[in-house]
């Protein structure tokens, strides 16, 4: 942009006011009773806002109306809010002076903000508790559809096993039969249910380098007999796949296959 379009006040990178916090009501209050005349003096001939504890939030929305125009425009807006803003410290402060005493009015801001911070609290304890109460459904719906994967991986495990009597199944055969019990998984997903039954103790992994390049190949193992699998596919017959797991080792814990 030109320089002759940026406003005096940018160039230097500062506002074209100040305010001056002014932390006691006492001391404003006298200033404003006693010698008015400073409160305008210092915003006509110096843009400096002079402002208490209850006159800050006003003036500073004021300002902020104000500063929304640009260049001219904003000197216009702040000159022309000026008075604004001293009838409006005027008018606190006559509020003020209603009160018998000062901590009379620190009774009712306490009251004031007692009751803002109870609805607060409320309406965040709700919102925490439905918070708490969603996550806790997400959590189990989740845990509920991990526990099913691993089941259906199993099965399509045990039954590749038997149909085709070899110890390590090759790994996209594997995930083609889970496939067609419904399991449907990404790449990423399905190795990453495999490492945790792998972590389990359930299933072991290796590479069948040696029957094709590349091809990782998934085995049963014994424990995976604990595995509570039964109840979910096969509900009247209790112990239906952990007599099927068991059936594929010998006593010794080795694979088995009978002719």
């Amino acid at each position: 942009m030109d320089e002759e379009y940026i406003p005096e006040y940018e160039k230097y990178g500062t506002a074209d006011y100040c305010i001056i916090y002014i932390p006691s009501e006492e001391i404003f209050s006298h200033i404003s009773s006693n010698q008015p005349e400073i409160l305008e003096w210092s915003i006509r001939e110096h843009r400096v806002f002079l402002t208490s504890p209850s006159t800050l939030h006003s003036t500073i929305k004021l300002l902020e109306l104000a500063s929304q125009g640009s260049g001219n425009d904003f000197q216009e807006e702040l000159r022309d809010n000026m008075e604004s803003i001293t009838n409006i410290n005027q008018k606190i402060l006559d509020n003020i002076k209603e009160l018998n005493t000062l901590d009379e009015l620190a009774a009712a801001i306490d009251d004031k903000l007692e009751a803002i911070f109870e609805k607060t609290y409320l309406d965040y304890a709700s919102s925490a508790e439905k918070i708490i109460t969603t996550n806790a459904v997400t959590a189990e719906n989740t845990r509920m559809a991990a526990q099913e994967s691993r089941i259906i991986i199993l099965q399509a495990l045990v039954e590749l096993h038997e149909r085709q009597k070899s110890k390590y199944i090759p790994r996209s055969e594997l995930r083609a039969e889970a496939k067609k019990k419904g399991l449907i998984r990404s790449n990423s997903r399905f190795s990453q249910i495999l490492s945790n039954l792998e972590e389990d103790g359930l299933i072991a992994r290796k590479s069948l380098g040696d029957i094709e390049l590349g091809s990782i190949g998934v085995t049963l193992k014994p424990k995976a007999q604990n595995e509570r699998i039964e109840r979910h596919l096969r509900p009247n017959k209790p112990g239906f796949w952990k007599k099927r797991i068991a059936e594929l080792f010998n006593d010794e814990g080795e694979f088995h296959f009978e002719s």
